[in-house]
């Protein structure tokens, strides 16, 4: 479990460049790639910027995969509001002037808070991930002419 939450939280802060050399002249590579990406629709979880290069006479696309600001505006002020948090339930710890009822509740909030934002980070990160591979896929899709691998179709048994 350690690992996959190291995975996952390191996913969601890392920028990434993957490079990919087109079968297709520089015009129909544009073109494919963006008809592709329109049918991936991205969510906006992973900041996509593509720069075309020539290498031999044939294009090559290099993606860059980075974390859009609000990640980072997000993880700063959780990271503010658990420390802010923390203060706050120790000051009602031991000082006299907050009653013991509400310690305890800061006490639990805090605790509480310990326990779900590891799971927040995890699940922020496994979003970034998935779409990250969906532009992957597209993108071997339209450049290198590799099929669409779209998971199948769920069949909920109503009956």
């Amino acid at each position: 479990m350690a690992s996959e939450t190291r995975r996952a939280a390191q996913a969601l802060i890392e920028t990434r460049v993957e490079r990919f050399e087109s079968r297709h002249s520089l015009e129909a590579s544009k073109a494919r790639l963006a008809e592709t990406l329109a049918r991936a629709r991205p969510e906006g979880r992973v900041d996509f910027t593509t720069r075309w290069t020539d290498d031999d006479g044939k294009p090559v696309l290099e993606a860059t995969f980075a974390p859009p600001r609000r990640v980072g505006r997000f993880l700063k002020a959780t990271s503010i509001a658990t420390t802010l948090l923390v203060a706050v339930t120790v000051w009602a710890m031991v000082s006299n002037d907050a009653s013991p009822g509400m310690a305890w509740l800061l006490g639990l909030s805090t605790a509480f808070t310990a326990l779900a934002l590891p799971f927040v980070y995890v699940a922020m990160g496994s979003t970034r991930a998935a779409e990250e591979s969906r532009l992957l896929r597209a993108i071997r899709a339209a450049l290198m002419d590799e099929e669409e691998k779209l998971p199948p179709m769920k069949k909920w048994d109503d009956a």
